[in-house]
C-alpha cells in the first residue's frame, strides 16, 4: 500500500505575489521594493523626503491610483539615472521626453496624506 497524504498536504501554496501598493525604485537595483508607512496609514512628508534623499517633487505616474515622487533637485545634484523609475513614469501625460534621476517612490493614494490640511485625510 502506498503512503497517503492528508488533504491539507496536497494543496499547493498560492503563487500569487503579494499586493504591493507603494514601492521605492532605487538607482542601484532594477527591482521595486514594497514599502509601508511608519504609522501604518499614510506617509509623512519627512518619510518621502528620506526615501528620495531630499525635497520631493510629484511627477505623473501611469496608474491613476498612484503618484510618483522624486528628488526635486536630482538633476542639479547630478544623481544617477533611474531606468526603472523612468519606465514607470508617464512622460506622455507630462508632455515632455525626459528621464528620472535618483531614487523614486510610487505611493498608492490610500497611503497619501494631504500635506495642506491638518486633519490627515487620505485621497479617495
Amino acid at each position: 500500500m502506498g503512503l497517503k497524504l492528508a488533504p491539507s498536504q496536497h494543496t499547493t501554496p498560492s503563487l500569487k505575489p503579494p499586493i504591493i501598493r507603494s514601492f521605492v525604485m532605487t538607482t542601484d537595483s532594477p527591482f521595486k521594493r514594497g514599502i509601508t508607512p511608519k504609522n501604518g496609514k499614510w506617509f509623512e512628508l519627512e518619510e518621502l523626503q528620506a526615501l528620495v534623499g531630499g525635497r520631493i517633487e510629484r511627477v505623473d505616474h501611469a496608474s491613476p491610483h498612484h503618484d510618483m515622487y522624486i528628488n526635486e533637485e536630482g538633476k542639479l545634484e547630478a544623481l544617477a539615472y533611474n531606468k526603472t523609475a523612468t519606465d514607470e513614469w508617464d512622460y506622455e501625460l507630462a508632455g515632455i521626453n525626459d528621464v528620472i534621476v535618483g531614487d523614486a517612490v510610487v505611493i498608492h493614494h490610500q497611503h497619501l496624506v494631504d500635506f495642506y490640511t491638518e486633519e490627515g485625510e487620505t485621497h479617495e
